[in-house]
């Protein structure tokens, strides 16, 4: 069974599984795996997929396509704008997932995709988008997911991904764009630390870099029925919070690019359709294709979601409680003065 890694793993993969150094180099690869932590590397995977010639959306691949599994990492993250490029996904799982996985692949050897993804569509962790139907509502949102006859819904596994977690090295993180709009506090809780550091030390204490990122809801979590703030609110925080940081000796901030932080929130909080999105991204830029899709990014980003309403990631399990997630929400909406 031979596989590609598109992503470098964060071990040699030949060492995580025996089985992989037994496959000769040249050999052809079966499956290609990639991950991505942000927006821009998965547009950068896209171009990799082209640039080898296979093509981008899983429906125009071919009997000697080799099969293209996308690794998710954990309930934060989306996989439904991801279902049209992806023969398969990865839920977490770590080294074991895929070990399971080549397994079953060894078993059936010669198959053809189909006989190969339904194999797959067995193994706890494993997600196969093609065999589950997303029916919308006449408004825009989901209605329902349906699963074919005899395939259980998708269940995410721990362990996570093998791979490298996103860097942002030597930086403080702090968030713009939260519900409370109240950049001044992070600029007042730096001072006010500075200040008792310098108190302590008898000297100006080291530099501090600080890195303002933009906010993104994210599945499964208390703010997954909220909006995004716009691009021109997140653009104001950081102006703001980069003005007060500027004042305080020592410190140093950098920041996102809010228009980039838009399609992170597409890629986070939308469903199927935002998919397209984001292969029109990778072939006219960002820029032009948030003007030009059909799809509206707003509808996507910048409205709230009732309680009722069925989410893009409803029907893959992670083992959490929705309801508490949605006392939750209310909680930190109270605690801000919002209402919803």
């Amino acid at each position: 069974m031979s596989v590609a890694f598109l992503t470098a793993p964060s071990v040699p993969p030949a060492e995580a599984l025996p089985q992989l150094a037994r496959v000769p180099p040249e050999a052809v690869p079966e499956v290609l795996i990639a991950r991505a932590a942000t927006a821009k590397e998965w547009l950068g995977i896209l171009a990799k997929l082209g640039d080898i010639g296979i093509p981008l959306r899983q429906v125009e691949r071919r009997a000697g396509d080799p099969l293209v599994a996308l690794w998710t990492a954990g309930s934060r993250e989306n996989p439904e704008p991801l279902a049209i490029v992806a023969d398969f996904l990865l839920l977490g799982g770590g080294w074991s997932l895929l070990g399971r996985l080549l397994g079953e692949l060894a078993r059936a050897p010669g198959r053809d995709r189909m006989e190969r993804l339904e194999r797959l569509s067995a193994v706890p962790g494993v997600y196969v988008p093609s065999f589950y139907a997303v029916e919308y509502g006449p408004e825009g949102p989901i209605d329902r997911v349906v699963s074919r006859p005899g395939v259980a819904f998708p269940v995410g596994l721990e362990g996570g991904a093998p791979f490298p977690p996103e860097a942002d090295p030597g930086y403080r993180r702090y968030f713009v764009g939260e519900p409370s709009g109240d950049v001044e506090r992070i600029a007042e809780g730096i001072k006010h630390e500075r200040h008792q550091e310098r108190v302590r030390l008898r000297r100006q204490p080291a530099p501090l870099s600080v890195s303002l990122r933009c906010l993104v809801p994210w599945p499964w979590g208390p703010f997954q029925w909220a909006p995004m703030a716009t691009e021109e609110r997140l653009k104001d925080e950081i102006r703001r919070a980069s003005g007060m940081l500027g004042k305080i000796p020592g410190v140093r901030a950098t920041h996102d690019q809010p228009k980039w932080a838009l399609l992170e929130g597409v890629l986070q909080m939308g469903d199927r359709r935002a998919g397209e999105l984001l292969l029109l991204a990778r072939r006219v830029g960002w820029d032009r294709a948030r003007v030009a899709s059909p799809l509206n990014p707003a509808f996507i980003l910048h409205r709230s979601r009732p309680k009722i309403e069925v989410l893009p990631w409803d029907h893959v399990s992670w083992g959490l409680d929705r309801e508490a997630l949605w006392q939750e929400f209310e909680r930190l909406v109270r605690g801000t003065g919002g209402k919803r």
